[in-house]
């Protein structure tokens, strides 16, 4: 956010569309000129407080379209590859839409385990695992 000459109504455009989408996740940053590059050069440079703010506004709207993203998996059937045991019997590891998801059983790490997403609330998401996965 922030490129030299960006609007406000440019800005809010980009908000609208962030409130229309449900990605799982972005990374927001501010436009930083980098010495010799023709943006570093453009009219309109913004001062940082303002990109500071849209970063904030982006960032919030961003959150929505995740809640609503994790909140579409609940029900699904999920295939989470295991990373590591966070406590005993509890793995936790990524799903295919690069969401972190916890599942209790004893798997071990580096493992495929077929889940049912119960929760997501937040990330990690909490999963139970499909009978006939790997225990």
């Amino acid at each position: 956010v922030g490129f030299p000459g960006e609007s406000e109504e440019e800005f809010e455009e980009t908000i609208v569309f962030l409130k229309s989408q449900a990605f799982a996740r972005l990374h927001i940053f501010p436009f930083s000129p980098r010495p010799g590059t023709k943006a570093a050069t453009f009219d309109g440079q913004l001062p940082s407080s303002i990109k500071k703010e849209r970063v904030k506004r982006a960032e919030l709207a961003a959150e929505d379209g995740a809640a609503r993203f994790r909140h579409e998996m609940i029900g699904k059937e999920v295939q989470i590859l295991t990373e590591e045991e966070v406590a005993p019997g509890v793995y936790e590891g990524f799903i295919g839409e690069y969401l972190r998801v916890r599942v209790k059983g004893f798997f071990g790490e580096g493992k495929l385990v077929l889940a049912r997403v119960i929760n997501a609330e937040s990330e990690p998401l909490i999963a139970e695992a499909i009978e006939g996965s790997p225990e």
